[in-house]
């Protein structure tokens, strides 16, 4: 499986296990989704920096077979995601623009998403608006859980360490905001589900480490304000690193053994009521209108609540 390969260099940078989880998770359920959608041009806006690595999320779409282009308006982190994706001998499109209006053509993807933005987006109407516009057929967000039961952990760790809360407004975190916003901006809703459901809450503590402040100032404030207070990763040392072993991907560790038997187990077959309330990363699928969708399944009709 290109996840499974692709997870293999991923691991190689050390982000912690929840990290290489949500990676995991992602990557399985994105190789999925473009096998149940037959999507085939991809366009990430914004593609930002989460988890201190510019540009991998859409890594696992390219080696699927779909045509990518990352947009984002910081040119220091286009020049990043470049060395990596090259790295690795993957093609793209990287595209330095605006994400409320990019200027790319209208309708020129059938895929439009991101992940973990929506909830810093001062407008979030505006960007909607414009990955409709730029979207022949989906629309796709996944955004953090208000609902985990990890969240208080969070915001008390942030408490005791005097940090300021840097993972957007709580209030966009949830499902039913998005769909606000899809709606507002002509889209019909397709899938609600989520993703990344390890047996952990969602906490992002660092064992380790002070607080010392992060200078975006060479990325852009609009880099900045897209993802929280994480160092990002050097990119010649990642691309370094990855063609140190491409073609012999290191192997998998054992502890990701024991987190692909909990996915394949547990979050896989939890009830979707269950993994609303538990998983990390909530998405929403929207649908262009007067569009038809490519699936055999229907969508369910009744939503979680």
């Amino acid at each position: 499986m290109n996840a499974e390969r692709l997870q293999r260099y991923l691991n190689m940078l050390d982000e912690g296990k929840g990290t290489a989880y949500e990676r995991y998770a992602l990557n399985i359920f994105l190789e999925q989704l473009v096998d149940r959608l037959k999507f085939k041009k991809v366009c990430e806006v914004p593609a930002n920096g989460v988890m201190g690595v510019p540009g991998i999320k859409s890594l696992v779409l390219a080696m699927c077979g779909c045509e990518v282009t990352l947009v984002n308006p910081s040119p220091k982190a286009i020049e990043e995601m470049k060395k990596i994706w090259q790295s690795l001998k993957l093609e793209a499109n990287f595209v330095v623009a605006d994400y409320h209006q990019t200027g790319l053509p209208e309708n020129a993807f059938d895929f439009v998403w991101n992940f973990c933005v929506f909830e810093h987006f001062e407008d979030p109407q505006a960007v909607i608006a414009e990955m409709a516009r730029l979207s022949n057929r989906y629309v796709f967000m996944e955004i953090q859980n208000v609902h985990n039961i990890g969240l208080p952990l969070h915001r008390l760790y942030h408490w005791l360490r005097r940090e300021p809360w840097d993972h957007g407004d709580m209030t966009k975190m949830k499902y039913t905001e998005v769909v606000k916003f899809y709606k507002a901006c002509g889209l019909d809703i397709f899938e609600i589900d989520c993703t990344d459901m390890p047996p952990w809450p969602d906490i992002n503590m660092k064992i380790s480490g002070g607080n010392e402040p992060i200078d975006y100032t060479e990325y852009g404030d609009e880099f900045a304000n897209l993802r929280p207070s994480v160092t990002p990763k050097p990119a010649d040392k990642v691309a370094a690193d990855w063609r140190r072993v491409y073609g012999n991907p290191p192997p998998f560790e054992w502890w990701m053994y024991l987190l692909k038997w909990w996915f394949y187990t547990i979050e896989k077959f939890s009830p979707r009521w269950f993994r609303m309330f538990y998983g990390h990363h909530p998405y929403v699928i929207g649908l262009k209108k007067n569009t038809s969708h490519r699936m055999d399944q229907q969508p369910p009709e009744k939503w979680p609540k």
